[in-house]
């Protein structure tokens, strides 16, 4: 499978999973009942709301805006896609929490969700307890590419320039407490090269 293809899945293949695929939402019966590929009727509601912790074009952002389409298609019910950025998406998941629990706001996450609780104090909820996970909306590998006229032919050449040569490597990543930054910091410290955070 080619790793573009990973990156961006086709709009039929993200339309295939349930149509109500937002990661979380605010009302966990509501959330437990739907079950992968099932076709429950949608609650009483007037429209749907997702918030996107992210700025827009990033993947939770076209994830939330392709199955908003696919739910207003298929329950002739307005779906909006608001993106609330800040604070590695706990913006948007305090505001969906301090939503009415009505099953009508939902959340489109990425790893930073999970991620929240090991860096913010206090990230202003609970990921565990205060939200109910619908669907696995996608997933993509992690991967290391370097430039084209770096010396390295492979990982292990990578790692020995890097030893060979202490601060002359860096990496970049989504950002702070992302999932990418935790995998570089990970890599770092299991190849023995420095990692300066």
């Amino acid at each position: 499978m080619p790793v573009q293809h990973l990156h961006h899945p086709s709009r039929r293949s993200l339309l295939t999973w349930l149509p109500a695929g937002a990661a979380c939402v605010s009302v966990p019966a509501w959330a437990q009942q739907v079950g992968a590929g099932s076709e429950l009727p949608p609650p009483a509601l007037s429209s749907y709301r997702f918030l996107v912790g992210f700025g827009a074009g990033g993947v939770p952002d076209a994830a939330a805006r392709l199955i908003a389409a696919t739910m207003s298609e298929r329950w002739k019910l307005p779906a909006m896609v608001e993106n609330k950025t800040g604070v590695g998406g706990t913006l948007a998941a305090r505001a969906v929490l301090a939503a009415t629990a009505d099953g009508s706001t939902l959340l489109s996450v990425s790893p930073a969700h999970a991620t929240a609780p090991a860096v913010f104090r206090n990230p202003g909820y609970d990921t565990l307890r205060d939200f109910a996970p619908v669907t696995l909306i996608g997933d993509g590998p992690a991967l290391i590419v370097v430039p084209k006229d770096l010396p390295a032919k492979n990982l292990a050449e990578m790692v020995a320039q890097a030893k060979a040569r202490p601060g002359a490597l860096s990496y970049s990543s989504a950002g702070v407490g992302s999932s990418s930054h935790f995998a570089a910091a990970l890599f770092c410290e299991q190849a023995g090269t420095l990692y300066a955070g």
